[in-house]
């Protein structure tokens, strides 16, 4: 590994700095140091075929997205792992094949709805933004209640999953099933009434309660 590497360039190096001018020996390690960096690194900056990007978006997504308007897709934490697991080899950090990120494509995975014009509950980039990921773990731990899903702005909820009978199904795309729901809250509204607690943590298990009304209430902390 890098550690063994680097051990024999210790070693080597101490052989130049008694062997060589200063100058010189200097221009090896920086020689050493350039050279581990770029094969350690190469693997971790992958690129894709442009040939993904060439055709237009699949059909279902682009249906998908004439439908959605402002409203937003929501994929649970363990859809996101199954798209990771399905379409990328982590020991190269590399997609597998173009067939399988055009799947990808197709299953709307979190951070490429965004690419299709399509909104998304997750983000736009792998950096979760921490408080909006609590509310996430919050609503998956409470079976995604519709008042939760109302504040995200979640219209259709995209899983791998083909068993929600609470669910109307709004069609599929590639291999994960779209189900639609009405966002019973508009992206943008006033609520008339305040609600003041201490600290997040309050706030969070305010807005998780059953008696929290978001169309009348805001909390503040």
């Amino acid at each position: 590994g890098s550690g063994g590497f680097w051990l024999a360039a210790a070693g080597l190096v101490v052989v130049w700095r008694r062997r060589l001018p200063g100058g010189v020996w200097r221009a090896g390690a920086l020689g050493l140091m350039v050279a581990d960096l770029f094969f350690f690194g190469m693997p971790l900056n992958p690129t894709t075929d442009a040939r993904l990007y060439t055709p237009e978006s699949p059909e279902a997504v682009t249906a998908l997205r004439r439908t959605a308007g402002l409203g937003r897709a929501y994929v649970t934490e363990a859809d996101y792992q199954e798209s990771l697991d399905r379409y990328f080899d982590f020991h190269s950090f590399s997609p597998k094949g173009l067939k399988d990120l055009w799947q990808m494509r197709e299953a709307l995975a979190p951070n490429l709805a965004t690419a299709e014009r399509l909104y998304e509950t997750y983000n736009y980039d792998p950096l979760h933004l921490a408080r909006a990921h609590r509310l996430q773990e919050t609503a998956e731990a409470l079976g995604l209640p519709d008042r939760l899903l109302d504040i995200m702005g979640v219209r259709f909820l995209v899983t791998y999953q083909r068993n929600r009978e609470d669910r109307k199904v709004w069609g599929e795309s590639g291999p994960v099933t779209v189900y639609e729901r009405e966002p019973g809250l508009p992206r943008a509204f006033v609520a008339p009434r305040a609600i003041r607690v201490s600290g997040e943590a309050a706030a969070l298990a305010w807005v998780a309660s059953p008696d929290f009304d978001p169309r009348s209430q805001v909390v503040l902390e």
